[in-house]
């Protein structure tokens, strides 16, 4: 299998490869990422980060999104699916979305494609670009 990011192959040559067989990132490209764990709250709704939006995480966003690369869907939430599936047993996730005009440019909704492991996600529609 070939890395989403750098399409070099993904194989046994590094302990994280072994470990985590799974993702679909090689150990370069999820290394480059920074973790954070952030729990917080917005407007009294809790919320979860779990990466630190810098260089390498943004480079990978901006594919996915603006080059409408949308393989790289899973790679985002890919490692914490079960921890997140069981921590929000029985919640509704509401995605924030795009305005209409990036969603039309884009050809997809990359929220919707980001949380599909989770079952139903609400994406309100509708959203307009102040003047």
């Amino acid at each position: 299998m070939q890395c989403l990011l750098c399409h070099k192959e993904i194989g046994s040559d590094s302990l994280y490869d072994l470990l985590a067989s799974n993702d679909v990132l090689c150990s370069a490209c999820r290394g480059s990422w920074k973790r954070i764990d952030l729990h917080f709250q917005i407007a009294g709704v809790p919320a979860y980060a779990p990466w630190l939006y810098e260089e390498h995480f943004s480079h990978a966003l901006i594919q996915y999104k603006e080059a409408g690369d949308e393989a790289l869907a899973p790679v985002f939430f890919q490692l914490d699916q079960k921890k997140l599936k069981r921590k929000y047993r029985n919640w509704y996730v509401c995605a924030m979305p795009s305005t209409e005009r990036k969603r039309k440019l884009r050809g997809f909704s990359h929220l919707a494609l980001m949380y599909d492991w989770l079952g139903e996600v609400h994406e309100p529609f509708g959203l307009r670009e102040a003047h």
